[in-house]
């Protein structure tokens, strides 16, 4: 099963979003390990997750 790729033209995420859009919790993410996370960033006190840092992190190894 392929997991889902975020919808075009986002920019970014906030972290709820971010979990919503992969099927996890919160407490999923922050539970996991620091490296291996995506990269979050500050922008006006708003924590979020790059599109490109959501399209690496859905990315299937081959």
């Amino acid at each position: 099963m392929s997991k889902p790729m975020p919808p075009a033209g986002r920019l970014a995420y906030n972290i709820s979003e971010f979990c919503q859009l992969i099927g996890r919790s919160r407490p999923w993410f922050y539970n996991l390990p620091a490296d291996q996370r995506p990269k979050v960033i500050e922008r006006g006190g708003a924590k979020l997750i790059p599109a490109d840092e959501v399209r690496r992190f859905l990315e299937v190894p081959a």
